[in-house]
């Protein structure tokens, strides 16, 4: 009984392997001041739309960039303020031991929706670089 056999050779493979693992680095290096520059606009907007009664909230906001690695770059904007949660998202009704109202405060709705805009923005950078490897990058975040 005759066997059949079939095969296959495939030309470039090994630049090709090359060239996706190289893509990390590349990403990273590539997105990498973008990247900052849209955390530092986060940032300087998040500080702009604070209310500056004791300019505490707004001094409170950093941008912390770390290389972790030659292939990944990480890139925070934080509010180091204690109360900057509660300004965000507000609180319920308070009220004293002695059982005097000191009200709710309501949510201030700053950092959060700046940061998804900012966010979306360096997602579309992401996908420019992406671009610019030689992938087609097809929707959006």
């Amino acid at each position: 009984m005759a066997t059949n056999s079939v095969r296959m050779r495939f030309d470039g493979m090994d630049d090709a392997m090359r060239q996706l693992l190289a893509l990390p680095s590349f990403l990273a290096l590539d997105t990498r001041p973008g990247l900052i520059a849209e955390a530092q606009a986060a940032a300087t907007e998040i500080r702009a739309s604070y209310p500056h009664r004791t300019g505490r909230l707004a001094g409170g906001v950093e941008v912390q960039a770390t290389d972790v690695g030659a292939t990944k770059t990480v890139v925070r904007v934080v509010n180091r303020t204690l109360y900057s949660g509660w300004y965000e998202r507000g609180t319920k009704d308070r009220r004293t031991r002695a059982g005097w109202p000191r009200g709710a405060a309501t949510a201030g709705n700053v950092f959060i929706p700046i940061m998804q805009r900012h966010r979306r923005l360096a997602y579309a950078l992401a996908g420019r670089s992406l671009n610019k490897a030689g992938l087609k990058v097809v929707g959006s975040a």
